[in-house]
């Protein structure tokens, strides 16, 4: 529409501008009448109207660009919700499962919820054995030397063949030293969670 438009009006344009080029009797005009303004406002026109079809034609092809754009931007939003909807999603799942973690160890009182633990230990093997694993590590000594080794554990002697020794310990900060050859204790809090317990291995050298 914006092209026929232009078309008309260029058309339009031009036959006007040929007619003033003509004279008023319309006879062509001589050589000398060439020289006059008459030529020069009809090229004026023709100069404003190319540059109005130009900026048309970039005008249409914006416009042409602008369903791709819309597209692009739809699918964005897309993936935006489908991301949102995901991390809704665990998220719903995590709590549900905290909350079936919680009414197996507790009764809900209120806005808060009561821990019976001596109950539990004394019904429920399975959270002794929970509980245990979340409080109770063993230590890995590993001996490398050819003699047994006298070590103190938070103040407790054991004594450590050579090869590899296990000692059960309190999960957290523990106190350690080698009374053959260390003047005073050093502390030791490298646990790591493997084979369904927690370990943190020792070497003696």
């Amino acid at each position: 529409m914006i092209r026929r438009t232009l078309l008309s009006l260029t058309l339009a344009l031009s036959f006007a501008g040929y007619a003033m080029a003509q004279g008023q009797d319309g006879n062509p005009p001589n050589a000398q009448d060439s020289q006059g303004d008459q030529p020069t406002v009809a090229e004026e026109l023709q100069r404003q109207i190319a540059a109005l079809q130009k900026r048309v034609t970039d005008l249409e092809t914006k416009i042409a660009a602008l369903p791709d754009l819309s597209q692009k931007l739809d699918t964005i939003a897309s993936q935006l919700k489908a991301i949102d909807a995901d991390a809704i999603q665990a998220l719903g799942d995590e709590v549900r499962e905290l909350s079936v973690a919680m009414s197996q160890i507790a009764t809900q009182s209120g806005d808060g919820y009561n821990v019976d633990i001596l109950g539990k230990m004394s019904t429920s093997a399975n959270f002794r054995e929970e509980l245990r694993r979340a409080t109770q590590g063993r230590i890995v000594f590993n001996n490398f030397t050819t003699l047994p080794q006298l070590v103190y554990i938070n103040g407790t002697a054991w004594n450590v063949q050579p090869g590899q020794t296990y000692i059960d310990a309190a999960v957290g900060t523990v106190s350690a030293q080698m009374a053959y050859f260390e003047l005073a204790p050093k502390t030791y809090d490298h646990w790591k969670f493997e084979g369904g317990q927690y370990q943190m291995v020792i070497d003696i050298r």
